[in-house]
């Protein structure tokens, strides 16, 4: 019985299908990106709905407006996947009548070349709803904000024969045990972190996150570090028992498996020492990025002191995770790029 194909039949088969399929790759990828989008705005309209009643008026009225930006981002999140999606079920189709024109001899030109035409079109409509909904950069935390009213996610530690405590209060309240009086954060919730004291002691509290590839991760908190005992002295460690003078705040990155108040192995400090100005001091926000292998690491803020009253102040942390959307770009244009060639390739054949 003769062979209805033959192997050079489906290897040019093959390779005529090959350039669509890179591209339905590459919408695949822009689909996972869109996806991680969409599940960012989503737990974020979240969490404004959770506690908006919470808030104060006026961050009330923020909480609001950003809950109506995020509807329609969402709008154009799941617009953009609907049209991604179509898009992938013609370049699927388009495949299959490549295949089809190539083993039975038909001539489908026409038919190929308006399904490819509809598909771009709809890809297009998806580019334009991703370019309408930023990217919104994944936090590696939770209860950042402390709004639990709790340490939920947090790990804390108290050095043993500590004086005082540490945990969360109300936003503008007075320090534990020491009863020194701390600012109203005016971006917070209700809650911030705070520590406080009546003798010598150390307070820390982390949080691990894990990293599956290397990646730029954005940090970002607000702190005070009200300071009653004159100088600092941050350079005798986190131990107050030590017979040497510590006086300071800490903010650091550190590997996840690093013991409590030790400051060996640290990767990066974002702050050492004590505020400046007079007690007590404002809140100021911190931001700052950092370049990150593979692998677990721990956001630390600590405190030690035995010269005299310290009162350290968290809120609002944040490591974000940058979504990896570079690939998916190059991966769509080197789609339509092999589309092209193969579009190319196919005249010079028919011309010859």
């Amino acid at each position: 019985m003769d062979q209805i194909f033959s192997a050079a039949d489906i290897g040019s088969a093959i390779q005529s299908a090959l350039a669509p399929v890179f591209l339905l790759t590459a919408i695949a990828g822009l689909l996972n990106v869109l996806v991680h989008r969409l599940s960012r705005v989503v737990d974020r309209a979240r969490h404004l709905e959770a506690n908006a009643a919470g808030f104060a008026a006026d961050k009330r009225r923020i909480a609001i407006d950003d809950l109506a930006v995020l509807a329609k981002r969402m709008a154009a999140a799941n617009w953009a996947i609907a049209l991604c999606t179509m898009a992938a079920l013609l370049v699927c189709l388009v495949v299959a009548l490549l295949f089809l024109e190539q083993l039975v001899g038909g001539r489908l030109d026409v038919v190929v070349a308006l399904m490819f035409i509809a598909a771009t079109m709809l890809l297009t409509g998806g580019l334009i709803g991703a370019c309408a909904m930023p990217a919104m950069a994944a936090n590696l935390l939770t209860n950042g904000g402390f709004e639990s009213g709790s340490l939920a996610g947090w790990t804390q530690s108290i050095a043993p024969s500590s004086n005082g405590t540490s945990g969360v209060f109300a936003n503008g309240s007075n320090a534990p045990n020491s009863g020194q009086s701390t600012t109203v954060n005016a971006n917070g919730g209700n809650f911030v972190y705070l520590t406080g004291q009546g003798g010598p002691g150390a307070y820390e509290i982390r949080q691990s996150f894990t990293l599956a590839s290397a990646q730029t991760v954005t940090v970002k908190f607000d702190h005070f570090a009200n300071n009653y005992g004159g100088e600092v002295f941050s350079g005798n460690g986190l131990d107050p028992f030590a017979n040497l003078p510590v006086q300071f705040a800490l903010v650091d990155l550190i590997p996840g498996a690093t013991g409590a108040f030790s400051t060996a192995g640290q990767i990066q400090s974002f702050y050492s020492g004590a505020d400046g100005g007079a007690n007590p001091n404002p809140w100021t926000s911190y931001s700052f990025n950092v370049n990150l292998g593979a692998g677990t690491y721990a956001i630390r803020f600590a405190q030690a002191d035995n010269q005299l009253f310290f009162t350290q102040g968290v809120d609002n942390v944040s490591v974000s995770g940058a979504i990896p959307e570079p690939a998916s770009w190059a991966m769509l244009i080197a789609g339509f790029g092999l589309v092209g060639a193969a579009g190319r390739r196919r005249r010079a054949t028919v011309a010859a």
